[in-house]
């Protein structure tokens, strides 16, 4: 007898297949060096209680952003 999924493990299935197919893409790849380039500006300009500051800004963003989904 094959094991059953149910309608979660079909959706987070559904969803890491879709995360991994956007990891081979270009937009993907360009979206990921913005990010670095970001990183990196952040560490250089920015002392390190401003780097905590910024990511705890970004960070509720996205939980913000999230929640709205």
């Amino acid at each position: 007898m094959t094991p059953r999924l149910d309608f979660d493990d079909l959706v987070n299935i559904l969803f890491e297949n879709a995360c991994t197919d956007f990891h081979k893409t270009e937009q993907y790849k360009l979206l990921y060096e913005k990010k670095n380039r970001m990183d990196n500006d952040c560490k250089a300009i920015l002392t390190l209680d401003d780097q905590d500051f910024v990511e705890d800004c970004f960070e509720i963003l996205l939980d913000f952003c999230n929640a709205e989904t």
